[in-house]
């Protein structure tokens, strides 16, 4: 079901039954990667935010003696901007369809929207998928943009494979001061985890606390996760979602809907329809604070996220 559809009778008839009695099963719904994995509590209060962000770093040094002159030295910091923008469905249903379900059929579309949202986050922070011009970089272009990207098949099997890989893209992000606390990788990578060893054949894969040599490790759907990454590590602190409104929900009786070209595709009031609308409004960025390996401002080789990619990208690598 796509764009300027409604939830009609045929689509419907499994959750309506006659006399016998149903379950509905649903398998729980995927939430989003990007929300669950980063900093997502601040709350905005506007359309627009900016928070500040370290622009430089003080200097310090010796006095030469008893009566020597103390340095001067300054702190800076400039404005990291956030730009909710407005993520929405509208589901339209025929009254005669709510009336006939022997279920609460909007209970049981609403965490399907929820995953549809999901989705729609997940593609534009980690693929880039209609990212709004108003966000931060797609955590892998944006990577990749900087220079952060280790091909693997570089490390031999003798220096320990795809391992050594891991640990040489991790090194491209500690060498910019900045802190690796998790992996990131498509759940087509999962295998790949449970097959790494340390030198005495123990698995570094901890499965059961889902972390890497105490690293947490997330999953992402691989629809919404980039052919240009296996993996991706670095500070997920420093990926930033703040939420201007929460997911809202509103069930309205009257008006007309229209597609793209103006034409109308449903009356609501004229076919007996409701239609519910969901809205949420979100803004992402990545923040970039210098560091004393990246000491100016608005480098753009700093970047606290780096790729392992499968082969070099275009623009030339490590």
């Amino acid at each position: 079901m796509g764009f300027n559809a409604a939830v009609l009778r045929a689509g419907a008839s499994a959750l309506m039954s006659t006399s016998e009695s149903m379950d509905v099963i649903n398998m729980l719904p995927a939430k989003s990667a990007a929300l669950s994995f980063f900093d997502s509590g601040y709350r905005m209060t506007q359309k627009q935010h900016s928070v500040p962000i370290l622009a430089s770093l003080p200097a310090a040094g010796f006095v030469d003696g008893d009566t020597g002159l103390k340095t001067t030295t300054s702190v800076e910091w400039r404005k990291l901007n956030y730009v909710a923008e407005e993520i929405a469905c509208i589901v339209p249903i025929a009254e005669a369809v709510l009336d006939d379900a022997s279920v609460d059929l909007w209970g049981q579309i609403k965490p399907l929207i929820v995953e549809a949202f999901g989705k729609v986050i997940d593609g534009a922070v980690f693929k880039g998928i209609d990212l709004p011009v108003t966000w931060g970089p797609a955590l892998v272009a944006g990577a990749i943009a900087a220079g952060n990207y280790y091909a693997a098949g570089h490390a031999t099997q003798a220096d320990g494979g795809i391992v050594e890989d891991m640990n040489q893209t991790m090194a491209l992000v500690e060498a910019e001061g900045y802190d690796v606390n998790c992996w990131i990788v498509p759940t087509t990578f999962k295998h790949v985890l449970r097959s790494l060893r340390d030198t005495t054949g123990q698995k570094l894969l901890d499965a059961t606390a889902s972390t890497i040599e105490d690293i947490a490790v997330r999953y992402v759907k691989p629809d919404v996760w980039p052919d240009t990454a296996l993996a991706l590590c670095g500070d997920a602190s420093k990926a930033k979602i703040a939420i201007r409104q929460d997911i809202t929900y509103k069930l309205v009786d009257q008006g007309v809907l229209q597609d793209g070209d103006g034409l109308i595709t449903y009356n609501l009031i004229q076919q007996d329809m409701v239609a519910l609308r969901v809205v949420m409004r979100l803004a992402y960025q990545v923040a970039r604070p210098i560091t004393r390996e990246k000491p100016t401002y608005g480098d753009a080789t700093a970047f606290p996220f780096a790729v392992l990619t499968p082969e070099v990208p275009e623009e030339g690598g490590q």
